[in-house]
């Protein structure tokens, strides 16, 4: 799985992107790397592709707490309130 190097192009989240970037391009199944790149993505105003990310963490593992609670604070911080309800 081939991951896009242009969503991480902000200054001062190339750097950890790109090294969670080579980590899901060797274990794309790795829940926690996802949600973790989620926030990164996230704490850099990249909240559609964060939201992408927490998307991909849950696909691999939908118990995955922390999860479903970053996805529904990305989508607070957007003002979407209703659907973030169903995950927070």
């Amino acid at each position: 799985m081939k991951r896009d190097s242009y969503s991480c192009s902000l200054t001062g989240m190339k750097k950890p992107c790109s090294l969670f970037n080579r980590l899901l391009e060797l274990k794309p199944d790795n829940d926690k790397a996802w949600n973790i790149k989620t926030s990164i993505l996230c704490r850099h105003g990249q909240h559609e592709k964060a939201i992408a990310d927490s998307e991909k963490a849950l696909s691999v593992n939908p118990k995955l707490a922390s999860a479903w609670y970053a996805k529904g604070s990305v989508l607070a911080e957007l003002g979407r309130y209703e659907e973030a309800r169903k995950y927070l």
